[in-house]
């Protein structure tokens, strides 16, 4: 799997999230245009499940998300996890083996854990690291490339 054209939808909301945190509300929700199509951005409160989410894609037990984040047919969960890292990220790779996906290859992060999943035609990047509830979980879901 090549982690690097997920890192660009990343990379955009990343920025709009550091432009937002100045203005701290409680819920908010930015629609971009980019050059690759439109990229919407919902934070806090605003910030729920796309009912199109695969089934298949196992979420931490006790979640709370912090950020969903849509582009073309991408999307991205940040979220709030209780537990320590090392056994959220082993509940992910065990629901995610029994859902019938196959590692690949990827690099942790600096003081986390990582994971990169394929199944027919998507992939999943997920990190792992710790948080103020406990583990801090982002969850990439895009096309596989």
């Amino acid at each position: 799997m090549n982690p690097s054209p997920m890192h660009t939808p990343l990379a955009l909301s990343l920025a709009v999230l550091a432009v937002l945190a100045s203005a701290r509300a409680t819920a908010q929700v930015v629609t971009l245009d980019t050059a690759s199509g439109q990229v919407r951005i919902a934070i806090d409160e605003a910030a729920s499940l796309p009912p199109d989410f695969p089934a298949d894609v196992p979420l931490p037990g006790g979640y709370a998300l912090a950020r969903v984040d849509r582009s073309g047919a991408g999307t991205t969960l940040t979220m709030d996890a209780p537990g320590e890292v090392g056994a959220v990220a082993a509940a992910m790779a065990s629901g995610m083996r029994a859902n019938g996906w196959q590692a690949a290859p990827v690099t942790a992060p600096p003081g986390g854990e990582a994971q990169a999943w394929e199944k027919d035609v998507r992939a999943v990047l997920a990190w792992f690291v710790p948080g103020e509830a406990g583990t801090r979980v982002q969850l990439e879901l895009s096309p596989r490339r």
